[in-house]
């Protein structure tokens, strides 16, 4: 038997990406191995390949594909092509857990839907072929996985070809100069937000998973054995913030066993840091942050449940500008409430902030109403039932469209002026484009 995992990149291209390691797909490609040696699993990714590669390349008998809001349309076609080979079709991602039931009833050339993490999932399919007990034409199926905490599988980086992801970590030699070298590889210490657990989510956010973290002892375990081999010197968390808690901060710098010089790349709130945290960040060999300041407006940025002010973020900045700690500061346009005024408000905290010598560049972004988020909730909510079966009864929401009603429901300003001041925020001080 043979199981072949697909990453597909999103059908709404930017102009910033990072050539990532999909993670998901390998922690899932590595516990089958762990269970069943004797199944053969392939990821193919279209970081590294073309869509028609892949297709070329299709001769699985299962076929999982991550889906999310914003490949889906890309997922369906080639979920398609894949069952006209007779192939078992399994989705899973964030777009599914939200969109289960819709996608159900509409694509019944699906066979399995996942919801929740897909390891176990991905096994029981498994069993079940083997076991006879899949019948071709069956009626799709929604799995449903309880989110475990203490699950954390052991992720096997040999199953991938790692080359062509090396070869992109010029994308920090270009934004931090040629003296480091780096060569980062991808990496999780935690799943889900804490913030969104105790305060309640952004606005804009779509993260579903309950928190959960690994402990310090396994990091540096792990990062002793990836750094160990291939020359890797830097790890990139793509924890959604690195920086939730002081007490695991603590116990990560007392458990740092010595001879690691790892440099660690990774994302922040811009709300909760502190000098004590900055000391912990440069003991840990932190050489980025990825910062949300979102806004340049205090009451913007409380409607959208931030928990950050101006004020506080242009401390947190200081404090880190003299641990020579580097931030690439983000930003979303468009949030509950935008006016031109805000607009400039966000301009003019740009300005302020990239005064500091530390800091590389901004990407700045509008709000886009996933599935998923409150966004798309209060979108809704905000139209007739007509309109609303008009514009919601579908599993594949034009995202574009999305974007656009929710800046003419909720915002005081048009999209066009919105994008003219993301243009501007974006020169500022502008980051590489990545290459794809």
């Amino acid at each position: 038997m043979k199981l072949q995992l697909l990453n597909l990149l999103s059908d709404y291209p930017s102009k910033y990406f990072l050539y990532e390691v999909p993670l998901g797909l390998l922690s899932i490609a590595s516990y089958i191995k762990q269970n069943k040696p004797d199944v053969k699993v392939e990821i193919l990714d279209e970081v590294i390949l073309s869509k028609e590669d892949i297709r070329k390349k299709l001769d699985g008998d299962i076929i999982g594909i991550t889906t999310l809001s914003v490949n889906y349309k890309s997922v369906l076609e080639m979920a398609k092509f894949a069952k006209q080979k007779n192939k078992i079709i399994v989705l899973g991602g964030s777009h599914i857990n939200y969109m289960a039931d819709a996608i159900l009833e509409r694509r019944k050339y699906i066979d399995y839907l996942v919801k929740g993490e897909g390891e176990k999932a991905l096994l029981a399919i498994i069993n079940n072929i083997q076991n006879n007990k899949h019948s071709i034409g069956k009626e799709p199926e929604i799995l449903q996985r309880e989110w475990d905490v203490s699950f954390w599988p052991n992720i096997d980086y040999s199953l991938i070809n790692m080359n062509p992801y090396y070869q992109k970590s010029e994308y920090y030699t270009k934004i931090l100069g040629n003296d480091l070298n780096l060569k980062w590889l991808s990496y999780i210490t935690h799943k889900g937000c804490l913030w969104r657990e105790q305060n309640g989510p952004c606005i804009f956010c779509c993260i579903q998973d309950e928190f959960k973290r690994k402990n310090p002892e396994r990091i540096w375990n792990e990062i002793k054995a990836l750094t160990s081999k291939d020359g890797v010197n830097c790890i990139r968390d793509i924890g959604d913030d690195f920086t939730f808690d002081k007490q695991w901060l603590k116990e990560l710098v007392k458990r740092k066993p010595e001879g690691i010089d790892c440099k660690i790349v990774a994302y922040s709130r811009g709300s909760n840091l502190d000098k004590e945290k900055t000391e912990l960040f440069h003991e840990l060999n932190c050489i980025i942050l990825y910062i949300g300041f979102e806004s340049g407006n205090d009451e913007l940025l409380k409607i959208a449940q931030k928990g950050l002010t101006v004020k506080n973020a242009i401390k947190s900045v200081e404090l880190l500008d003299k641990r020579g700690i580097k931030i690439i500061g983000n930003f979303v346009l468009g949030l509950q409430g935008e006016s031109e005024e805000s607009l400039k408000n966000t301009v003019n905290f740009a300005k302020q902030l990239s005064k500091f010598k530390n800091v590389l560049g901004f990407s700045a972004l509008i709000l886009i109403p996933f599935p998923g988020s409150q966004a798309f909730e209060m979108l809704k909510e905000n139209f007739s039932s007509r309109e609303k079966g008009e514009i919601f009864n579908t599993d594949l929401p034009d995202l574009n469209n999305l974007q656009k009603i929710w800046v003419m429901r909720f915002c005081n300003v048009d999209i066009e002026k919105i994008k003219k001041y993301q243009e501007e925020i974006n020169n500022i001080r502008t980051l590489p484009a990545s290459i794809i």
